[in-house]
């Protein structure tokens, strides 16, 4: 049988999370594999209100999940190094790295692992990610360039043909696709990949670090798009509208950048 382990980054948003971990292992256990899953909270050190009672109602809610298990840190560590705490826990074949505001639709974990098994050489494979209204999401990119960094930030009208190139809407997306950058709000990763790569690249507290995950991962097998199998995602574009996660956002570009080079177009 298929092993899986899955882990999700928690800050505050619990509700989120116990709607995405409930959907997660539902599908899991409809297709009767087994899954160890990781609930990560990067804010467990925080003592206001809000967390106190998140935390009791998460606990609460899978009580008598012996599947899961609970990390708290110290401090919000950033995304990446939050999945990364999972690395010496896990030996499954296949780890599930999951946003906590995701929905899993039914068979989409067997359709993924289907293709990860079936598909020569394949060492990440993703859904079709839908918004709320089963809208598509422009989740799928070609490699990051200054220019497409310009194209994101101009306003629609500028710059549109070179973001719809970047989004590779040029591609017929109800087939299987070889993706070079698959936005990482549900990833399904080989765990010898994931463990040889040592994970996330902690340089990137935030942004980008699935840009960089999915660029040193083609090294060991194919970044593949599986349309049969659809996660419904929140998709909220937090750094178009908060200062503080936009300098992230800008900071994570210059890390890239600076480890993979600066390409124009």
């Amino acid at each position: 049988m298929t092993q899986l382990s899955a882990s999700i980054v928690i800050y505050k948003n619990y509700n989120d999370v116990i709607i995405a971990a409930h959907s997660l292992l539902d599908d899991i256990r409809s297709e009767k594999m087994t899954c160890k899953l990781f609930l990560i909270d990067n804010s467990a050190s925080l003592s206001d209100r809000e967390v106190i009672q998140g935390r009791r109602m998460l606990r609460h809610e899978f009580a008598n999940y012996s599947e899961i298990e609970f990390i708290d840190l110290k401090k919000n560590i950033g995304f990446g190094a939050a999945h990364n705490v999972v690395l010496p826990k896990i030996n499954s074949d296949f780890h599930l790295i999951v946003n906590p505001d995701i929905e899993v639709k039914a068979g989409a974990i067997s359709a993924l692992v289907n293709a990860a098994q079936t598909i020569e050489n394949v060492a990440i494979a993703a859904p079709k990610l839908v918004g709320p209204s089963m809208e598509m999401l422009p989740a799928y990119r070609r490699e990051i360039t200054l220019l497409d960094v310009l194209a994101r930030n101009a306003p629609n009208s500028l710059l549109s043909k070179r973001r719809a190139y970047h989004e590779m809407s040029d591609k017929d997306f109800s087939q299987i696709q070889d993706i070079p950058f698959i936005q990482g709000s549900f990833l399904l990763i080989r765990t010898a990949v994931f463990k040889n790569l040592q994970g996330f690249d902690e340089s990137f507290f935030m942004y980008l670090e699935d840009a960089d995950l999915c660029k040193r991962a083609s090294s060991y097998g194919r970044i593949v798009y599986v349309p049969s199998a659809t996660v419904i995602h929140k998709w909220e574009k937090g750094s178009h509208h908060n200062k503080k996660l936009l300098k992230y956002h800008l900071q994570s570009f210059m890390v890239y950048f600076r480890k993979w080079g600066i390409r124009w177009k």
